[in-house]
């Protein structure tokens, strides 16, 4: 049953990398490693998710690596420490491919506006002529 999710984000995977081994094709390739590294940050999400296995972990076995308890049942300090950090790298990771896409967009738009006049001026020179 775990398995299946697995399954459908690795498929996912796949299929965004053969994406990107087409935008390399056509010249994009900070894009494609921009991507790239945004699903990494995707990765690191993912441990965020285990702060409250691992705050529960710490909480019964504190004496074994410290002097004090930090570890408390709502998980404050696990989160300041642990998960904030994640979830803020995660955030900038996405404002950061927000960022490429959008540079990308334009930069295509430019191009087929560009290519869209060369053809106007061309056949408008063939008229002349």
């Amino acid at each position: 049953m775990s398995s299946q999710p697995n399954v459908m984000i690795d498929t996912l995977v796949d299929s965004i990398k053969e994406s990107l081994s087409d935008a390399n094709m056509l010249g994009f390739e900070s894009f494609a490693e921009q991507t790239m590294e945004f699903f990494r940050a995707i990765d690191w999400m993912g441990f965020a998710a285990l702060t409250q296995p691992l705050n529960s972990f710490a909480m019964k076995n504190w004496e074994t690596f410290s002097t004090e308890s930090y570890f408390d049942a709502s998980g404050v300090f696990a989160v300041c420490v642990y998960a904030l950090p994640l979830i803020c790298n995660g955030c900038l990771a996405l404002v950061y491919i927000l960022k490429a896409t959008a540079s990308l967009l334009i930069q295509t738009k430019r191009a087929q506006l560009e290519s869209k006049m060369r053809q106007s001026s061309k056949s408008k020179n063939k008229k002349q002529n």
